[in-house]
């Protein structure tokens, strides 16, 4: 069975104006892609928000689909066919430290960008961690006391 969505793509009026002005990626929204197939029932433990969904604020954006698997997320980005549509679903894996993936639709191919959750200081970050990545907060105010931003 099929899943048709009108995709609309950002509005000037949905920028805060108090912000600089730039192009915002067409987005999914139309009621958030649960894409669950029927496989959950729709008010079963799926349709819940999980404590780290709640704790990340991610449950209630429209961009984001808790139960959508990879190939439900690529199939709705592509379908969408706007340059930068894109959305966040749960990772695949039970890894903790990749708890979401950013799906993205650019330049007619889907990518699945792993969003990581960096638990030493409570932020998420695209991408796999590099040899070299963690800095220390101390060492690195310290530099840049002695070493100021021209």
């Amino acid at each position: 069975m099929a899943i048709r969505r009108n995709v609309p793509s950002a509005t000037p009026s949905s920028i805060d104006s108090t912000r600089p002005r730039s192009p915002l990626p067409p987005r999914l929204s139309s009621p958030k892609p649960s894409m669950d197939r029927g496989n959950t029932p729709r008010n079963g433990p799926s349709s819940r928000p999980s404590t780290a969904e709640e704790e990340a604020g991610v449950y209630k954006k429209p961009w984001y689909a808790s139960t959508c698997d990879r190939r439900s997320a690529e199939e709705a980005v592509t379908r969408s066919g706007k340059e930068g549509a894109y959305l966040v679903r749960k990772s695949s894996g039970q890894d903790p430290s990749q708890p979401y993936t950013l799906v993205v639709f650019y330049k007619g191919r889907v990518y699945n960008i792993p969003v990581r959750h960096i638990q030493a200081s409570c932020q998420y970050a695209l991408g796999r961690e590099k040899t070299g990545e963690e800095v220390d907060k101390l060492n690195l105010l310290n530099y840049f006391k002695n070493n100021f931003i021209t």
